[in-house]
């Protein structure tokens, strides 16, 4: 297993509290996608660790970005 890109949503933007939304959880996702896609990788494996709102978004992005999420891993 290979790590692809390390992304955090300061380099999207978000500051502070703003982090810690769905809407930054998924920006996040669809922007590691697309570099993912840009490589040449076709599914993606999805961990998410914590509690929040942004788990649910965090899992459902990459189907928006147009991969294939593999498997789907809450810790």
């Amino acid at each position: 297993m290979s790590k692809v890109t390390i992304w955090s949503c300061e380099i999207e933007g978000f500051k502070n509290t703003r982090k810690g939304t769905n809407i930054a959880a998924q920006v996040k996702a669809i922007s590691i996608c697309i570099k993912a896609i840009e490589r040449g990788y076709k599914t993606v494996r999805v961990r998410v660790r914590g509690l929040g709102p942004s788990r649910l978004s965090a899992i459902k992005s990459p189907e928006m970005a147009g991969m294939k999420p593999r498997k789907q891993r809450k810790l």
